[in-house]
């Protein structure tokens, strides 16, 4: 929710705009970087640096749905 309107069925990068907009001086909130390409070499880097795994979604895609 953002100013009264449930922004669940807006896309993904719309609503992480409006986060960063929300927390861009927060002193404890970082935003996750997302990578609009081919995510298998970023699954490789995980991969070679034991890290715990990726989180992947469609940038076009409202909450909730894969």
């Amino acid at each position: 929710m953002h100013e009264g309107q449930d922004l669940r069925a807006w896309p993904l990068v719309k609503r992480k705009e409006i986060l960063e907009r929300i927390v861009r001086d927060h002193p404890r909130i970082l935003l996750a970087r997302h990578f609009d390409r081919d995510g298998s070499a970023l699954f490789r880097l995980v991969c070679d640096n034991d890290l715990e795994g990726i989180v992947a979604k469609r940038k076009n895609a409202a909450y909730g749905v894969d």
